[in-house]
């Protein structure tokens, strides 16, 4: 039996029809021995989960997913704040194990805790409300009643009013991720992954008596940046900004 091998990756923001799918697809299904993807959420600029019908514009991307799931591929879809109600339809077509909150795994004998990360910053009242909205029975009956084609629309509109400055590269995190991870980490986690920053990270992390690492996955958008775990080399951060090469782990965390 091969060795699992996970990808963590979010923050793709992929618009409809963009040539960034194919480019993300290809790098999905190329990706050597991977056994394990774990999405963090945010991979669409707006998607929202209908019964039985499909938002346009998505299918290149959509149809790696499936061909990862049909090589066996095991793939963890955490919800982010721009992609909602993912189940049943993406655990149905694509064989997602949807995450709506974080989802906790055990690899090496760590404790880790992924999650979107875009609840940390308390100051982001708006998005937050967002997200309460967008996953209320009432925004499913809306959008059943509207449709796949005016919510896409109201979707980026809304992206683009409450993310006026866009994704450009960013250098510098807001710290209450790296407080999100120290809560996980006094929690009992040894190793917390995160989105939403759109800044790589990786870093030791002593909360609550004890010591942990924060990984974030940064984004496909300025970093392409991505987060990988073997048996054999642990948790590696990826940067494809600086000649793809891994970061080296934190001297003062091995795991």
């Amino acid at each position: 039996m091969a060795a699992e091998r996970w990808l963590f990756l979010s923050d793709l923001h992929l618009a409809p029809g963009e040539a960034r799918q194919g480019e993300a697809a290809r790098f999905l299904l190329e990706f050597p021995g991977l056994t394990h993807l774990c999405l963090g959420g945010d991979l669409f600029d707006f998607y929202y989960g209908f019964r039985d019908r499909e938002m346009a514009g998505f299918e290149t991307f959509l149809a790696a997913l499936r061909q990862l799931h049909e090589r066996g591929v095991v793939v963890h879809y955490v919800e982010g704040n721009h992609d909602f109600h993912l189940t049943p339809r993406f655990t149905a077509r694509y064989g997602a194990r949807v995450h709506p909150d974080g989802v906790a795994l055990t690899l090496g004998g760590a404790r880790v805790w992924v999650e979107h990360g875009d609840t940390a910053n308390p100051e982001e009242r708006l998005q937050h409300w967002i997200r309460r909205a967008f996953r209320s029975r009432t925004a499913s009956w809306i959008a059943e009643a509207v449709g796949p084609v005016r919510l896409q629309r109201f979707g980026r509109w809304l992206d683009r009013a409450t993310s006026p400055e866009g994704y450009e590269r960013r250098t510098t995190a807001h710290p209450c991720f790296r407080a999100r991870a120290a809560e996980r980490i006094a929690a009992g986690f040894d190793v917390v992954v995160l989105g939403h920053a759109h800044v790589p990270a990786d870093e030791v992390v002593e909360a609550g008596g004890r010591r942990g690492r924060y990984l974030n996955t940064g984004d496909w958008v300025a970093h392409r940046s991505y987060v990988t775990w073997d048996p054999e080399a642990g948790f590696r951060l990826h940067d494809e900004t600086r000649a793809g090469e891994a970061a080296p782990a934190p001297a003062a965390y091995c795991r």
